[in-house]
């Protein structure tokens, strides 16, 4: 079995290309009729989509949770223009980096890629979360999980996680809009390593400061 933490530079590059659109999805789609965006969260929530049965991209119906009750990870740090995030201590920051707009820590079964774009939209949560949710191929039960409230400012945040349907890694994503600059952050391990340590990436979460 292959795990993605190999970081293959095929699997990194297709990985990049996801979190580049997941990015798209934040910047790209600018509201009708825009409120004024509240500080310091950058985004705005929309409504929750009504129907007769949930799906991914209608809101979770509980409150949206911080990452507190986990210890910060404590590994490499990973930081760009607006995110700073450690990675869990046994992952190594990659050397090199395929953009100036990503940067990557990865171990032997386990990725952790940071994207940031500049000049995003104030899009609503529940609009970026349907347009993420259309642009997945190759997942198998993907959730959006409650959003979750960023660094020191608290910035409310998308979530997902999911499975992959060739690997059978686990995948979780958090997507931001703050200080105009669309934020992606994903985390991949094996599914063995999941089942172990579940919290993983919500120590991941707990690092997270903004630096602007």
């Amino acid at each position: 079995m292959v795990t993605v933490g190999a970081v293959k530079s095929p699997l990194r590059t297709l990985v990049i290309g996801f979190l580049g659109l997941a990015a798209v999805v934040l910047s790209a789609c600018q509201d009708d009729d825009p409120a004024p965006a509240p500080s310091p969260t950058a985004s705005s929530t929309g409504s929750p989509s009504t129907g007769d049965s949930p799906s991914p991209t209608e809101s979770p119906t509980e409150s949206p949770t911080p990452t507190s009750g986990v210890s910060p990870a404590a590994g490499p740090e990973l930081h760009l223009r607006v995110m700073s995030v450690h990675a869990p201590e046994d992952f190594k920051a990659d050397d090199g980096q395929v953009s100036s707009q990503e940067i990557s820590a990865s171990s032997n079964n386990g990725l952790l890629q940071l994207i940031e774009i500049e000049g995003a939209a104030d899009v609503p949560l529940d609009v970026s979360a349907e347009n993420f949710v259309k642009s997945i191929q190759g997942a198998k039960d993907l959730k959006r999980l409650p959003n979750v409230f960023l660094g020191q400012y608290q910035v409310e945040s998308l979530r997902f996680e999911w499975t992959d349907k060739g690997t059978g890694d686990h995948f979780d994503s958090v997507l931001a809009n703050y200080d105009g600059v669309a934020a992606s952050l994903s985390f991949s391990v094996s599914a063995g390593r999941h089942r172990s340590e579940p919290d993983l990436f919500d120590s991941v979460l707990a690092s997270v400061q903004w630096l602007v």
